[in-house]
């Protein structure tokens, strides 16, 4: 067995020859001919690539919340089917606000969210169902086009990314045509009027008379009589027909709202409905003229298409993700982008409580206003996906806002500087009588704890959410402090943008004419504020800060602490930069450099998780330091133990901490204590060590996980949080559901977590060079390839194959000096523009420096590969990943050993092994199956293995001959989700741990079947009740708002509990069934039987919200054949049935992975035919089943990754197969072979040495090796030098050199007179053409190394 590390090092005189020899070129510049045109390595066709993301549905979408959104970033909104013969889309905008601050009527008001404009509904006639169960719906990412297929009629949906219109394409191919009409609608009353505020709502049909306009007027005087806080709103909606004459324009009803209605004749063929849209709050603008000009001036759909396509390509292009076996996270992210880019064009940013994709009239539960938390979140993947444009409408809004910023810091807090309310408006803050600012200002800052009477009456007129009027949030009390009052994030946060926006593009225009005024006025907030104070401790502490929601008005809140750190380390430079403010910036660095520590759980009167939950103090116990997060005096605190609740500012804004800071010792032992607080944090609790789902998606720690560089935390983290995506149900446009809005905050963070996870570009300070690097959190399970981009202009893309991180490829955009960890451990050879142009002698994680041009494409690959090793375009999905036995979520239980560098083929070239009975190894992971790979030989033993925590089965891995990477075990039948396999050795010499191989599709199908299924599913009034008043079943397809499966369901019961003794029976084939029904606190308890015999009484009581499709009873355990469940209603009112699953057999199993077994011929003289004769490929299926297929088996076909066919015998040259890897295809999956060696004879070393067995350990170490003649290489003349190096641990021993004469394969023996026992010995051999001490010349090698144990 092999000892527990092995390391190569030369003895001192050798390691002097060996460095004679390494050849190190230090940086040079060229050019590939052509300039810096150089293809990626991954070049994939993007629409493909982003088509994998795109989104399908079959059947009706029936409301707006689920309808599939399509917009041009300012003017759009979803699609959907009203009923079977109506297509809906709602036009919003941007742009469109209710209310501002200062309003005095947006409390309470349901349908006043703001964004509305007006809804447009096509009819298709009044016979024939053209939307039913068989409408084909897609929504294509790459295009931004959603494709409607219903019955006879096709329809095609797009924006126009160059104006404000949308353009629906209409092909009516039905073989009796009807008249079709369009509706325009408007969302509220004509007249609506609310005190000062009024929204008047106007239909008119232009002198085209074929051409229909909705107009909205939405204003309000401010009650105070300060005109700058009056709100102004113009939105138009104008629709016209191209293609297509228009028969009449009558007045119409759609439901109870007021409509306008173009009538267009029976007509097959195809035309297009062009919907032009505008808001604006300037007076000056006429959004009628523009909305009617956005519609008739409009091009046709294809001209709309190809311009559009264009804009959408380049988005794409910009960056990407690719996730072979993880497709719903590249989905995710790509929507994200997607819903980012449609909602992120107008003068204000998208918001958190649904984007431009709302679609229930006007409605937005939290009204129309921005929540700091809550925006954050949409934020923070933006730059890194190279999307800086998407950024523009919040800076707009800002910058629009910034003198009532100004005026917002000097009322409320007295300060200097700027303050953004954590909720704001469009108008940042509403300018107050002086008399109410100062009554606000004592109050709020302590002075007094009394408010005027004319404060208090203008706040029970005002939104009671808004800042200044927080302390009424609960309708009455005398809070002083609330959940936003007393919050400095949006301030905060905002400059942290402007700043982080400069570090990536180092435009000085934008940081001293946009950037400088937030980022001087955050600092100076802070500096100026009432609660920041320098004690007697020298350092500035700071009072009555909001710690989110959780610590309201406490001391040294943490969050404040980070960002005051960060806003000052900023301002001080910014000011550098831009050669201004030299006279405060002695102020700002005392501030920067004596900001107080950041509190501990052991300060007195600290505030953390066990503050506001008992129960973690014991489960987050921890004897290091580990951070709190404020500390009293506070007004109040709650939850600090949620998910939500932050503590890791510093490492997720400004670079204050994170790995670069920690691998340039700038920490100040800040980087434990996180490393600490994080590892006890309730975060880490509920996502690593539970399944706790944050479920408005706006937690931010699966950021910080990235941050922290947690690779094996990150694999639980992602699939835990995948799940807020699908908490209330999973809908057709994947828009989450948080009960009081539809959202994308969720994905905002999730899409950030995954970027983090594969490229980090942090620097060590606030102002230090940022620093790249990739993949530094992403599990080592899982293949992935990216472009991202990186601070100092930079774009990288890498990629990693079974934990394998291939190349890195950097595109400089602005010609800075790059800086990157190495990611390998060796040297790194560094290409320009296509050209070998440097190696940089480094070792794994060094820090390595380079200068750049502008536009110059640099490709960074490890010695022995060059960028065409890795050259390819083929997008392949896998359903197959291997964790290594290093995997941080694996649990070793006993006397285990790490060993690398066996001379066996282990996975990823080592293994963890124990020798003690009972010793057990448990990987936590999420998948639908699993395989156990090991080493079996006549060492092994019997090994129990236990699935999520039950004996499954003991595996026999004893062999007569070792064999590595082998399947012991293989369990195809799991659902998808978190599972545990736990293997416990039971007998033999050893127990070896190679991997574990994760399925992400299970060997069994799941079906769902609907209680209307009635060829399998009966009921039975056994009751004796006959009708649905007396408890009998009925069947209702009104279901949709309870989220039944298919909005049916069967019921039976009342009220007087009625139907008891009632069942239902499915009968069907497989092994194994669930019961879906809704939980509720009206229902009871069932009893289940399967095949005659009870099995359990399963109850659906729950208080609180209603479940619905909840599996009460599953057994996926049964034998494969025909069974019967039967379920009987037992108590409670009522019983439902939903549906059920059902488990069977996978009729036609997938190839789950492809591997090369054995590796073909890869070393060739040029000219030499290509060899596969001896290449195993081993193909595993998803029924657990493997095969060893050769080359030249049906299906098996192969290529250069570069995409270029090639064949066995195929004729190799230098030029096209040096370094070139070849691909193997088989079942759709994919596996590539090492790179072929392709030159001439001079090129090989003329010989081999191979073992001939272990070291012989009796009376001392023995070692013999065979030397072989390389028929690859130039036969070498003269004698040769065979050296045997004696090692203890890493340490050189003893050197025996001996001369030969090598003309065939010979046999070498040296002894070494030592004691075995007396040192953790090995033997290294070399074969050289010289070996003495002169140095006059250093020796060549004439054979590769190898190492006996």
């Amino acid at each position: 067995m092999v000892k527990k590390r092995i390391l190569s090092i030369l003895p001192i005189m050798l390691a002097l020859i060996m460095t004679l020899q390494m050849v190190v070129v230090f940086p040079t510049r060229a050019y590939a001919e052509g300039g810096s045109s150089v293809t990626p390595i991954f070049n994939p066709d993007y629409s493909e690539l982003i088509g994998r993301s795109d989104l399908y549905h079959k059947g009706r979408i029936t409301t707006g919340t689920q309808g599939m959104p399509v917009a041009n970033g300012r003017f759009g909104g979803p699609v959907w089917q009203m009923n079977q013969n109506t297509l809906s889309m709602q036009l919003n905008h941007t742009d469109c606000f209710m209310f501002n601050d200062a309003s005095a009527a947006s409390n309470d008001h349901a349908n006043s969210g703001g964004g509305a404009l007006g809804r447009v509904h096509i009819g298709f006639g009044t016979t024939g169902n053209v939307f039913n169960d068989n409408t084909e719906q897609h929504l294509s990412l790459y295009d931004a086009m959603l494709s409607i297929k219903g019955s006879g009629v096709d329809i095609n949906v797009i924006a126009n990314m160059d104006s404000d219109a949308i353009a629906i394409q209409i092909t009516d191919n039905r073989s009796t045509p009807q008249p079709i009409t369009v509706d325009l609608a408007m969302l509220r009353a004509a007249e609506q009027i609310w005190g000062n505020h009024s929204a008047i709502s106007t239909l008119t049909t232009e002198p085209d008379n074929k051409t229909i306009v909705l107009e909205q007027v939405i204003e309000e005087e401010c009650d105070t009589g300060i005109e700058i806080n009056d709100h102004y709103c113009n939105t138009a909606v104008a629709v016209t027909v191209q293609g297509r004459d228009v028969s009449s324009v009558t007045d119409s009803t759609v439901g109870n709202r007021a409509a306008r209605r173009l009538n267009l004749p029976a007509q097959n063929g195809t035309f297009t409905i062009i919907i032009g849209g505008c808001s604006t709050m300037d007076k000056t603008v006429n959004a009628k003229a523009n909305a009617i000009a956005n519609a008739v001036e409009s091009p046709d759909f294809e001209s709309i298409y190809t311009s559009s396509q264009k804009w959408w390509s380049d988005f794409w292009h910009r960056s990407y993700v690719y996730f072979p076996s993880l497709q719903k996270f590249e989905q995710r992210r790509n929507y994200y982008m997607y819903l980012a880019a449609i909602s992120s064009r107008g003068n204000y940013p998208q918001k958190y409580n649904g984007g431009i994709w709302i679609g229930e009239e006007d409605r937005r539960d939290w009204g129309s206003y921005y929540w700091n938390w809550n925006q954050d979140s949409l934020y923070h993947p933006l730059m890194a996906a190279g999307h800086l444009d998407l950024m523009e409408p919040m800076f707009r809004m800002r910058e629009a806002c910034l003198e009532q910023y100004k005026t917002a810091a000097r009322q409320m807090w007295g300060a200097e500087g700027i303050f953004i309310g954590e909720t704001s408006g469009i108008l940042g803050w509403e300018t107050l009588p002086e008399e109410i600012a100062n009554s606000m200002r004592e109050y709020y800052t302590f002075k007094t704890d009394t408010r005027s009477q004319e404060f208090t009456d203008m706040t029970k007129r005002r939104n009671r959410y808004l800042t200044p009027w927080n302390w009424n949030v609960f309708g009455s009390g005398n809070n002083q402090a609330s959940y936003t009052t007393h919050t400095m994030m949006a301030t905060q946060e905002t400059a942290e943008y402007y700043w982080q926006y400069y570090c990536y593009t180092k435009d000085l225009d934008f940081l001293r004419e946009r950037a400088y005024p937030f980022i001087r006025g955050a600092a100076e907030l802070y500096r100026t504020y009432d609660g920041f104070r320098k004690e007697a401790d020298g350092k500035y502490h700071i009072y009555n800060t909001n710690l989110h929601e959780h610590i309201w008005a406490g001391k040294d809140v943490i969050d404040d602490l980070a960002m005051a750190r960060g806003v000052f380390a900023a301002v001080v430079e910014a000011s550098k930069l831009l050669g201004v403010d030299e006279d405060m910036r002695p102020l700002w660095e005392d501030c920067r450099d004596n900001i107080a520590d950041y509190p501990l759980r052991t300060d007195p009167g600290a505030l953390w998780a066990g503050s506001t939950n008992q129960s973690l103090i014991s489960i987050l116990a921890t004897d290091e330091p580990a951070w709190a997060q404020g500390l009293e005096p506070a007004y109040f605190i709650r939850d600090l133990h949620g998910t939500e609740s932050p503590i890791f500012k510093m490492v997720e804004k400004y670079d204050l901490l994170n790995l670069e800071t920690r691998d340039q010792g700038l920490d100040n032992g800040e980087w434990e204590i996180a490393l600490n607080t994080y590892l006890h944090s309730p975060g880490y609790w509920n996502q690593v060590k539970n399944q706790v789902i944050d479920r408005n998606g706006s937690s931010r720690f699966h950021i910080d996980a990235a941050r922290f560089g947690r690779a094996d935390d990150m694999e639980m983290i992602l699939n835990t949080q995948f799940g807020v995506f699908s908490t209330y149900g999973e809908y057709p446009n994947l828009i989450f559901n948080q009960l009081d809005y539809y959202s994308a905050e969720g994905y905002g963070t999730y899409a950030a977590a995954l970027q983090e996870a594969l490229n980090q570009s942090l620097s060590p300070t606030p102002v230090g060079d940022p620093v790249i690097r990739v993949f530094p959190a992403w599990p080592r399970a899982w293949d992935a390839k990216y472009k991202l981009h990186a601070k100092d202009g930079f774009i990288v893309s890498s990629s990693m194959e079974s934990g394998d991180i291939q190349y890195v490829e950097i595109e400089s955009q602005l010609g800075e000096v790059c800086r990157i960890r190495n990611p390998w451990d060796s040297n790194v050879v560094l290409y320009r523009n296509g050209i070998r142009a440097e190696t940089i002698t480094a070792s794994e994680n060094d820090l390595l420096e380079f200068d750049t041009d502008e536009g110059e494409i640099i490709v960074l690959v490890r010695p022995g590969t060059t960028p065409d090793t890795y050259r390819t375009s083929t997008l392949a999905e896998s359903i197959y990943n291997v964790a290594n036995d290093t995997n941080g979520n694996i649990v070793y239980t006993g006397s285990w050993e790490y060993i690398e560098g066996r001379q066996g083929d282990d996975y990823a070239n080592d293994v963890h092994y124990t020798e003690t009975d009972g010793d057990s190894a448990e990987f936590t992971f999420y998948g639908a199956g699993i395989d156990f790979i090991t080493e079996i030989g006549p060492d092994m033993g019997e090994v129990e293995v236990y699935v999520d925590d039950k004996l499954v089965a003991t595996v026999n891995c004893y062999s007569e001959e070792s064999l590595y990477q082998q399947t012991a075990y293989v369990n195809v039948a799991l659902e998808f989700g978190r599972h545990k396999i736990k293997l416990v050795k039971k007998s033999g010499k050893r127990m070896v741990v190679d991997a574990f191989g994760i399925r992400y599709k299970s060997g069994t199908n799941v079906s769902l079947i609907n209680d209307n299924d009635l060829d399998v599913v009966t009921y039975v009034n056994a009751s004796g009740a006959t009708t649905q008043q007396q408890g009998a079943w009925f069947y209702t397809t009104n279901r949709s708002g309870e989220g039944a499966y298919k909005s049916d369901a069967h019921i039976c019961g009342n009220s007087s509990q009625g139907g008891i003794g009632n069942y239902c029976e499915l009968k069907f084939y497989g092994t194994g069934v669930a019961y879906l029904t809704e939980r509720y606190r009206d229902m009871g308890e069932v009893d289940v039987y399967i095949d005659g015999e009870y099995q359990a009484t399963v109850t659906c009581y729950k208080t609180g919200s209603r479940d619905s499709q909840y599996p009460v009873y599953q057994n996926t355990e049964l034998p494969l054949g025909e069974h019967t469940l039967k379920l009987v209603k037992k108590s409670g009112e009522y019983m439902i049935v939903d549906a059920f699953k059902v488990w069977g057999p996978t009729a036609d199993p997938e190839v789950t992975y492809i591997k090369i077994g054995k590796q073909p011929k890869l070393s060739y003289h040029e000219g030499a035919a290509l060899d596969l004769s001896d290449m195993e490929i081993i193909v595993g299926y998803s029924d657990g089943r493997s095969e060893t297929l050769a080359y030249n088996d049906a299906g098996v076909s192969i290529c250069l990754t570069s995409g270029e066919a090639i064949a066995n015998g195929d004729i190799l040259t230098k030029n096209e197969h040096d370094s070139k890897t070849l691909m193997i295809s088989f079942g759709g999956r994919i596996a590539k072979t090492k790179a072929l060696r392709v030159g001439s004879a001079s090129e090989y070393k003329p010989f081999i040495i191979t073992p001939a067995g272990g070291l012989v350990m009796e009376g001392g170490i023995k070692a013999t090796v065979s030397v072989s003649l390389n028929p690859e290489a130039e036969a070498h003349s003269g004698t040769e030098a065979v050296v045997f190096q004696l090692m203890n641990g890493d340490i050189p021993v003893s050197i025996i050199a001996l001369e030969k004469d090598i003309t065939a394969t010979e046999q070498v023996t040296a002894f070494f007179n030592v004691d075995p026992e007396a040192g953790d010995y090995t033997v290294e051999v070399y074969v050289f053409d010289k070996f003495d001490n002169s140095n006059q010349s250093a020796p060549v090698i004439l054979a590769d190394r190898i190492i006996i144990e």
